[in-house]
């Protein structure tokens, strides 16, 4: 790479300044990179529940635990490794006191934000999970691209759309059936007593028939734009390559995964779905 920046200089006639800060970011990123795979040696398996005795986020800190927990909460680190946190499997004692068929489970409303990147689900969630009274507020847990509840529950091989572990050949964004028991275990076992789940995941929207269907009380947030506003905002924001994933199979996985027409024909199911 110096024999690369030295030529770079000759040809340029050595007085271009900006080699010189391209070295410096380079060497620190060699430096940030050997950090993070030292990290990966030290990550242990977590109790999922850590979450509401964590220390509120910057970006959310009107919340009295971090919004980002299992976003990932280092998500730098997640593009360049794919680590994630793994979740500890749920002992048989706590498999008793879920509350997957009792009230709690089958009363408290899931309200998922989703909608294309950059229409504004972000601004969405901020005002839903902010500007609520402090008796809601405190019965509402509320978590922004929880990918790590997702991986954990369906697998990074077909979940992981964004990180260099993709695999664009079995990355999904639509839940896998059978596996759909072990994601409902985690989340009642994270929501605990709550009984509002909020939840900002824009591909969602991709999976909206799936949650109706294995939610007993599911309302999903769409969040429409005008199309030349989104393209405007992904070119800008998006063009840091991060946020497009790794390998074009984010976008592979969106194609693959349409959106089911069969989700709007039924009435029932129609009057769950708020089009905002």
């Amino acid at each position: 790479m110096n024999d690369i920046l030295s030529l770079m200089a000759q040809m340029s006639g050595g007085n271009d300044p900006n080699l010189a800060l391209i070295q410096s970011q380079l060497s620190k990123q060699s430096q940030y990179h050997q950090k993070i795979v030292k990290k990966n040696i030290e990550n242990q398996p977590i109790n999922p529940q850590n979450v509401i005795q964590s220390i509120p986020c910057g970006q959310f800190p009107y919340l009295n635990y971090n919004a980002n927990f299992f976003l990932p909460n280092d998500f730098q680190r997640f593009l360049l490794t794919g680590t994630v946190q793994k979740f500890k499997q749920i002992q048989k004692e706590d498999e008793e006191s879920l509350s997957l068929k009792t009230d709690i489970f089958q009363t408290r409303l899931h309200v998922f934000i989703t909608g294309c990147g950059r229409s504004g689900t972000s601004f969405i969630f901020e005002q839903l999970s902010k500007h609520i009274d402090t008796q809601t507020q405190a019965k509402m847990l509320a978590l922004n691209e929880p990918r790590e509840l997702y991986i954990n529950s369906f697998g990074q091989d077909s979940y992981d759309i964004w990180s260099v572990k993709s695999n664009r050949n079995t990355a999904k964004i639509s839940l896998d059936k059978e596996k759909s028991e072990v994601y409902l275990q985690y989340l009642d076992y994270i929501c605990q007593d709550k009984s509002i789940y909020l939840e900002k995941m824009p591909e969602s929207i991709i999976r909206a028939d799936q949650l109706l269907k294995i939610l007993p009380r599911c309302l999903i947030i769409y969040m429409k734009r005008s199309w030349i506003d989104v393209a405007l905002s992904i070119a800008a924001f998006g063009s840091n390559s991060q946020w497009y994933g790794q390998n074009d199979t984010k976008w592979i996985a969106l194609l693959d995964n349409e959106i089911s027409l069969e989700l709007f024909k039924s009435t029932e199911e129609t009057d769950k779905l708020k089009l905002i």
